[in-house]
């Protein structure tokens, strides 16, 4: 569990760098969310989780563009966040949220009535 300081940090990188995404150049037609940042303890490394919609878009591209990046959002970053030392930043892609929606998606199939789910009628035993 990282320290109270070391979550602070990383919540206001993921901030800066969502701004920065907000507002730079276009990521082929994507959707481009920074879902969460985790930082090492001595805070000199920070890996930013990003999730790419829709599910068709060029992921390899944006993550290519956005590694490209790092050293440009680095320094926006550290305009933006009065830190000793800007960590380096790595950029992952997180599907948490394609892998939750397809986990949904086999439980509803799952579950889903293939018949009526009318109860037997008095008198009936349903077998």
């Amino acid at each position: 569990m990282p320290s109270i300081r070391v979550q602070k940090v990383a919540d206001l990188i993921r901030d800066e760098i969502a701004r920065w995404i907000t507002a730079s150049a276009d990521f082929h037609g994507a959707l481009v969310t920074v879902t969460f940042v985790s930082l090492t303890p001595d805070m000199r490394m920070a890996r930013v989780h990003v999730s790419i919609f829709p599910e068709g878009a060029p992921r390899a591209e944006v993550l290519d563009a956005l590694t490209k990046s790092a050293g440009r959002i680095r320094r926006e970053v550290g305009r933006g966040v009065r830190l000793r030392r800007v960590p380096e930043i790595e950029f992952h892609l997180d599907t948490t949220a394609e892998k939750a929606e397809r986990i949904e998606r086999l439980i509803r199939e799952g579950r889903a009535p293939e018949g009526p789910t009318e109860p037997p009628a008095d008198g009936e035993d349903g077998g």
